[in-house]
């Protein structure tokens, strides 16, 4: 998973980003840095690229507000699981 994750940022780097999507990049990092200091990290780590390849399908590159919004619950989830009482994420469908 490592290797194919770093072939895609490494292609992603090839291209110029904007701001958001340099902010979301940085985000889905800490966040999975922050999973390797949790029990269950390999399931954090699934879920963690679950949840970001599903929000990349699901919003048009378009809709700023929606993406800029998703940015600003993702960093609050973020803080929540960077706290020493947090073991894991549940995803409620």
């Amino acid at each position: 998973m490592f290797f194919t994750t770093r072939i895609l940022l490494n292609q992603i780097q090839k291209r110029r980003l904007s701001g958001l999507q340099k902010e979301i990049l940085k985000l889905y990092k800490e966040f999975l840095k922050t999973a390797n200091t949790k029990k269950n990290k390999e399931e954090l780590k699934e879920i963690i690229r679950t949840r970001f390849k599903e929000n990349a399908k699901k919003y048009s590159v378009h809709n700023i507000t929606a993406i800029e919004w998703q940015v600003r619950y993702a960093k609050s989830q973020l803080e929540m699981l960077k706290n020493s009482n947090v073991s894991g994420i549940t995803i409620i469908k």
